[in-house]
């Protein structure tokens, strides 16, 4: 019996988001490294994948991304519902 197929969940960011926050805050990937406590190898590859692949999905993957996201919008960054190409910044960078 095959089973449904089921839609991906949806990600706590994406690559278009990530880059462009970055950008808001004049960080580096070294800088959003230690603020997440995630690895510069993590951002780079998912920068530059565009999306999550097949082998990125994994809990531990999600874990990573929200702890971006989280890091991110603890600086000031404000994530736009439903439109990926909207941020602002809450408060000027440091």
């Amino acid at each position: 019996m095959k089973s449904p197929d089921r839609p991906a969940p949806l990600l706590p960011i994406t690559s278009k988001q990530m880059r462009d926050a970055r950008g808001l805050l004049g960080w580096s990937s070294d800088r959003l490294s230690a603020q997440s406590e995630t690895t510069v190898g993590f951002i780079s590859d998912f920068e530059d994948m565009g999306q999550i692949g097949t082998l990125f999905w994994h809990p531990k993957k999600f874990d990573a991304l929200d702890a971006i996201r989280t890091a991110l919008e603890q600086a000031g960054v404000t994530f736009a519902s439903g439109d990926e190409s909207r941020l602002r910044l809450k408060r000027p960078p440091e």
